[in-house]
């Protein structure tokens, strides 16, 4: 899918644009709509953040997408590959990109993916947060969740997260049990041998597959 993402941002014009919507979904796991219909205007490059208009039906008193260090990035290739606009996102008229959904299907079948949608890379951002160790509170207030019990969807990554530690633990302390009994050196032992990569949206690298992430009931 990255990959597909650069051969699309080479191309250029609308095709960069597509490109730029989805690794900024990936990046912030903001909602579709937060990020293709945002103005320049909400965005504070100083800050680091995008304030999407206050729709009428939005329950949250306040609502700032963050803008990573990679997610930056992409905000500075739009600002400096595309002509003045008032959208962040422009489409091929005067307008905001509208309808993604042809280029989302034809990017997922160049890479070879079905069954994914644009709003599952909310679901994946939340879990490389928790993942990472960040609370449901944080991922909660990063995705802009109006109710607690709307991040509680994720509580599930957080016991998948915590079994994977203790039986990680568990199997470097029997392999430091055998080394010592072998009388080797065991500092190397306590090195991750399997680091996670960061996501870089510049450069193309590739990151460890997050736990299973995609199988969520549809909604916010």
């Amino acid at each position: 899918l990255l990959a597909g993402l650069r051969a699309k941002k080479e191309r250029g014009g609308i095709h960069f644009r597509f490109a730029c919507l989805v690794q900024l979904l990936m990046l912030t796991g903001a909602r579709r709509n937060e990020i293709m219909t945002a103005r320049w205007s909400e965005v504070d490059l100083e800050r680091g953040l995008i304030t999407p208009a206050k729709h009428k039906t939005d329950k949250t008193e306040h609502r700032e997408i963050v803008l990573g260090s990679d997610a930056m990035r992409v905000i500075r290739e739009l600002q400096d590959h595309e002509p003045p606009s008032e959208w962040l996102i422009r489409g091929r008229g005067k307008n905001h990109m509208a309808q993604p959904q042809k280029p989302w299907t034809q990017l997922k079948e160049a890479a070879g993916i079905r069954n994914l949608w644009l709003h599952d890379l909310r679901h994946t951002f939340a879990s490389y947060l928790l993942s990472s160790g960040q609370t449901l509170g944080v991922v909660g207030e990063l995705l802009g969740h109006a109710s607690v019990a709307t991040t509680r969807r994720y509580a599930h990554l957080i016991d998948t997260e915590r079994r994977r530690a203790v039986d990680q633990a568990g199997a470097l302390l029997s392999e430091t049990r055998r080394a010592q009994s072998n009388g080797r050196d065991t500092t190397s032992l306590f090195s991750d041998p399997d680091p996670l990569l960061s996501i870089s949206s510049a450069t193309g690298k590739q990151e460890r597959p997050p736990c299973n992430v995609l199988q969520f009931p549809r909604g916010r």
